[in-house]
């Protein structure tokens, strides 16, 4: 609470008693980081900077609660790669760990950096930058998804123009935007909508159907027992689950 020019905390005592301690809004404010920090770092015990709000604005404070950047961003995520998400007048950039603006704000979108790499959305686009801000996959795409292959090689699935396609973690095509829809690879699968039927099927990493295109919808597929199971609605409207191979499990 403040009180003219100072700020005040109240403690309350097992036995039913208050004692309120008038401070100055640098003492206030040291124990409000001081709380932060208690907070945050029992989860994230290798961090070195926390966000921190005060006013208003976010900034960041050290493992001692001392302001290591000064509270002036609309909102701030946590560090990786080196980077920070920031956001100024509703736009998202990037900031260094001395607060230095080295993306300008100017996206709508700004993912975290991982590997050197970003994804970002502007004009209603989604692309991805490098640490310079300097786009590495240009913005022309209405959706990008993340997943991985069976290798653990990076994939990304893409839409454009209401078609979905599949690139490499080098951003080269594999399949260019053909299916009507596509889901994201689990266990080296996706289900995926074909243009010549509008049916569902499923298909591997190289985007060729292993489960012919035949359902009206797949709602969810996983391992179990290392078998893939999927749940899939047949065209007369009949909820069925089957292996890849389209054969139905009990």
């Amino acid at each position: 609470m403040n009180f003219g020019n100072g700020s005040c905390i109240f403690i309350a005592y097992a036995n039913g008693g208050i004692e309120m301690l008038d401070l100055s809004d640098e003492q206030f404010d040291y124990l409000t980081r001081k709380a932060v920090l208690d907070s945050a770092i029992k989860y994230h015990k290798e961090r070195e900077l926390f966000t921190y709000k005060q006013h208003g604005k976010v900034g960041y404070i050290n493992r001692e609660a001392q302001l290591a950047i000064p509270p002036k961003f609309d909102d701030a995520r946590d560090f990786y790669d080196g980077l920070a998400v920031a956001e100024i007048n509703g736009k998202y950039g990037y900031i260094d760990r001395d607060g230095n603006i080295v993306v300008e704000p100017k996206f709508d979108y700004a993912s975290n950096f991982g590997g050197g790499l970003a994804q970002v959305k502007i004009n209603g686009k989604n692309g991805f930058i490098d640490k310079n801000g300097n786009f590495v996959l240009e913005p022309e795409f209405d959706t990008i998804y993340s997943c991985k292959n069976t290798d653990d090689e990076q994939l990304y699935v893409v839409s454009l123009d209401d078609k979905w396609g599949i690139m490499n973690g080098d951003f080269e095509y594999i399949v260019r935007p053909t299916f009507l829809d596509l889901s994201g690879f689990k266990e080296g699968y996706a289900s995926a909508q074909s243009a010549d039927n509008e049916l569902f099927g499923m298909v591997n990493c190289k985007g060729e159907f292993v489960l012919k295109p035949q359902y009206r919808k797949i709602t969810n597929f996983y391992k179990q027992n290392g078998n893939l199971v999927i749940f899939a609605v047949t065209v007369d409207n009949e909820k069925i689950k089957i292996d890849i191979n389209g054969n139905i499990i009990p």
